[in-house]
This record gives C-alpha cells, sequence and structure tokens, in this order.
C-alpha cells in the first residue's frame, strides 16, 4: 500500500462567498479521495493536520499574506507543513508548497497554469504579470518553496490535466521530462442519462457567469426559445443582478451541492454547454457530461478541445460568436437522433481517455516512477 499525503483545496461543505470556491479543484480533490488508485491510500491535508501527521510551519501565515496584500500575485495559496509522520509521496495539487522534514518524493499537479489565470481571468497587463511571477521566483527562491510554474525543485514529476497545459508549462521553462498529461478521471453516469423527453433542457454550470460564456448562451437562448417552445435552460452559479430572465423559460439557482448536480441535474440535461470568451482552465463539467452521454458544446478555448471531439461527441465554435453558437445548437435542438449518437460517441470517448479507472492506471504510473527515481 502507498501512502501519499495529499495537498489539494477542497471546498466546504456549506460555501460562504461563492466567489472562493475552487470548482474543478474541489471536484479533483474529492474524485481521489472517493476513488484512489489500487494500491493507494490518500490523506488529505486536513486529516493530517488534525490527527497530528504534520503541522504548518511559522512561514505559513507569512506566505499567505503576502498573497493578501498582493505582494505575491493571486493564486490557490502556499502550504508550508513539517511531516512528523511517515508517508511514502506526497502529492500537491495546485498550491505552491514548502516542505520539512521526513525526505519524500513530491509529485505537483495543476490543472493549467497560474500564469493563465493572471492573464486571462484577471486580465493583468504583461508588464504586471511578469513583475508578480519575478517577485514569486525571488522569494520562494529565498523560502524554499516549490511552484509549478516559476520553481518545480526537487518535485519528481508535474502533472498537467491536458496538453494545452502541458505546452504552456514548457513555455514556461519546465523541462518536458518532468511534465506528465494526465486527464483527470471521473466515474462513469451512463445509467443516469434520460432519453427521449419532449423538453429539451440546455444545462449551464458556473460561479463566474460572464467568463464562462453566460451571456453568449443567453442571447442565444433568447433566439432559440422562440423557434422552439419546447426548449428550457438551466443555469446553475449566480447571474449578474442587471441581468431579467424573468419570462423566459429558465431555471436558475445560484449554488448546488455536487450529489444534486450528479442525481438531479446532469440526468435531466439534453445539451451542456460552456462557451467562454477567452479562459477555462480545464472544463471539468463537459467531462462530467460526458460521463453521463450528454453531447457538449464548448468554444475553442484553452483545453476544451481535448475534450469534445468537433462534429463527433458534440460542437466547437469560436469563441464570443453568437451565430455559431445558435446554429449548432438548433443542429442539436432539431435532431434527437444527432444528440443520441453525439451522447453516445461522447461516452464512448469519456471511457477511453476520462474514466476514474484510466486515469488511475496513468497516475499510478507516475506514482511508482516517483518513488523509484
Amino acid at each position: 500500500m502507498i501512502r501519499v499525503l495529499l495537498v489539494s483545496p477542497m471546498d466546504p461543505e456549506i460555501p460562504g462567498d461563492l466567489r472562493f470556491l475552487m470548482g474543478g479543484e474541489n471536484t479533483y480533490t474529492q474524485t481521489l479521495l472517493a476513488n484512489s488508485p489500487k494500491g493507494v491510500e490518500y490523506v488529505h491535508h486536513t486529516k493530517a493536520l488534525l490527527d497530528g501527521s504534520l503541522e504548518y510551519l511559522p512561514i505559513h501565515r507569512i506566505l499567505a499574506n503576502l498573497i493578501k496584500l498582493r505582494i505575491l500575485p493571486l493564486s490557490c495559496g502556499t502550504q508550508a507543513i513539517l511531516l512528523k509522520r511517515h508517508f511514502d509521496l506526497v502529492h500537491v495539487h495546485a498550491y505552491s508548497v514548502k516542505i520539512l522534514g521526513k525526505e519524500t518524493p513530491l509529485v505537483l499537479s495543476d490543472s493549467s497554469s497560474n500564469y493563465l489565470f493572471l492573464r486571462d481571468y484577471l486580465n493583468w497587463p504583461w508588464w504586471r504579470i511578469k513583475l508578480g511571477c519575478m517577485m514569486r521566483k525571488f522569494i520562494f527562491d529565498k523560502f524554499g518553496v516549490i511552484d509549478a510554474d516559476t520553481n518545480l525543485g526537487k518535485a519528481v514529476k508535474l502533472i498537467v490535466f491536458s496538453k494545452f497545459a502541458a505546452k504552456i508549462h514548457k513555455d514556461l521553462g519546465i523541462s518536458a521530462k518532468k511534465i506528465e498529461v494526465v486527464y483527470p478521471g471521473l466515474p462513469s453516469q451512463k445509467n443516469k442519462a434520460r432519453k427521449n423527453k419532449n423538453i429539451i433542457n440546455i444545462l449551464f454550470i458556473g460561479i463566474w457567469f460572464e467568463r464562462k460564456g453566460g451571456l453568449l448562451l443567453l442571447e442565444a437562448f433568447k433566439i432559440l426559445s422562440k423557434k422552439f417552445p419546447n426548449l428550457r435552460l438551466t443555469i446553475i452559479g449566480p447571474i449578474p443582478k442587471n441581468i431579467e430572465i424573468s419570462g423566459l423559460p429558465i431555471f436558475q439557482k445560484d449554488f448546488v451541492p455536487r450529489a444534486e448536480l450528479l442525481n438531479t441535474f446532469f440526468p435531466n440535461a439534453d445539451i451542456l454547454v460552456l462557451v467562454p470568451s477567452k479562459a477555462e482552465g480545464y472544463g471539468f463539467v463537459v467531462e462530467e457530461a460526458a460521463s453521463f452521454g450528454i453531447p457538449a458544446v464548448v468554444s475553442k478555448v484553452y483545453a476544451l478541445p481535448e475534450i469534445v471531439d468537433d462534429g463527433k461527441t458534440g460542437f466547437v465554435v469560436s469563441p464570443g460568436s453568437v451565430e455559431d453558437l445558435v446554429e449548432e445548437l438548433e443542429m442539436l435542438i432539431k435532431n434527437q437522433k444527432l444528440r443520441q449518437k453525439f451522447g453516445e460517441a461522447a461516452l464512448s470517448k469519456f471511457e477511453k481517455e476520462f474514466s476514474v479507472e484510466r486515469s488511475n492506471q496513468r497516475l499510478l504510473k507516475v506514482y511508482q516512477e516517483a518513488l523509484t527515481t
């Protein structure tokens, strides 16, 4: 049995400010904990803190304050820990990390890159990003902090979620030999998807409504709902207060627990839409839709074209084009057989590339390599 300390973000069961939810990072953490690779026992760092297996170093609070004061660029944060008990391996996801104590092999993972978060999510200008990353590298070097973007240090491997993310990290100077693409795995939900219903339901899930293409989808839906009276839109996530949806066949809820998403909202969806105009770290909801056999319409952004095969498992549209979105959605709305064909192809691709079993095979191989390096 390989005992792995998992240092990874996890959302609270009852969220406070929805803007600070970790979304896909939380999904990744919860999936690993619930579906560990064969022969692997995970201990999440929050549990290890409680049972005394590790403790925070004094520098932990200092580094957190440097981010809070914007001396360091915004990120998921840094975990500065002292290992007090034995682990065979430490897997750190999304965080930067400083580890003292027992010498233990270290693997990092990242969905995309904090550099992209600063550039495409926060819209920082290039000079500010460059200055922030220089400051991060200087401070991290001084304190011995390991980071996926600036300093891999003694980390044996960097796991990324996509070929797109691998290219970004190579461009940032990380050796290709240290990078492994391991698509995050999810359990199959194929027996939960509904079929052949009179109502056609489009599903949108996202806390950042505008960034994830919610406004574009809403514009397209207004056009299509006039033509197709049996069309419905479900929005899970808050929408801006100035957006008016009353009078439209739309169900909206700011937040629902993950179990409700899987047991209620995905099974009642016919099409998933995720059409960000600029940025999307990975696109877990698209992978989740595929696990149900639900086709998706996505924009040609980041790793989304890796998850959706255009014209086979869904459609990939031009970012920001309402015309393209209306055209592709209309094809799926009008043609139930096409939805079924794409959905079956999406499920088939999911089982080959994105199932938790396939992902765990790849992940276990990385762990074994790390333990023998």
